[in-house]
């Protein structure tokens, strides 16, 4: 007989509009990107990516890595999704067709 994963709610609070959502091949984590714009400086936008942890039944904010994109239209990432061979990498795209890599270890982007 098949196990069968009974489905769960979280509810969180966010400042900001997701812009895309992933979750890992294990369900236990999910990435979050979203594009932060400073009142300030409405042209240029910071994005964060957020790794939501599901461990014992409990919803855990992990690990945050904010990065400046410059104006946010052409660079803020539209989707994202896991790496399938290291669980610490995140890619992500642009509008513009531009891949990011994000590092969560490191606290960087390449690309």
């Amino acid at each position: 007989m098949e196990s069968r994963i009974e489905p769960a709610t979280y509810t969180l609070q966010l400042n900001d509009p997701i812009d895309a959502i992933c979750s890992d091949v294990d369900f236990n984590r999910v990435a979050i990107i979203q594009r932060c714009i400073r009142r300030e400086q409405p042209r240029n936008a910071t994005s964060t990516i957020t790794v939501l942890e599901i461990k014992n039944e409990k919803l855990k904010v992990g690990p945050s890595l904010h990065v400046s994109l410059g104006k946010y239209k052409q660079t803020s990432p539209s989707s994202i999704a896991w790496s399938h061979i290291d669980e610490t990498m995140l890619a992500s795209t642009t509008p513009l067709g531009n891949i990011l890599i994000w590092d969560l270890m490191k606290g960087v982007i390449k690309g």
